[in-house]
């Protein structure tokens, strides 16, 4: 099977990931719509797991 052909997003994300894991930048922070969806993500997930506790 064959790998679909990655997408300037799908670059952007693996180059992005590269520099948060290697931290040669230290200043650099991620921009903000980054930040914000991470945390949406986040408090989603949350959500998810209190709700599946409480059933």
């Amino acid at each position: 099977m064959s790998r679909p052909r990655p997408t300037s997003f799908d670059e952007e994300l693996e180059r992005r990931l590269a520099i948060l894991a290697r931290c040669e930048e230290p200043d650099r922070r991620l921009p903000r719509t980054d930040t914000i969806a991470l945390a949406a993500i986040t408090a989603g997930c949350f959500a998810i797991v209190l709700i599946a506790q409480a059933l």
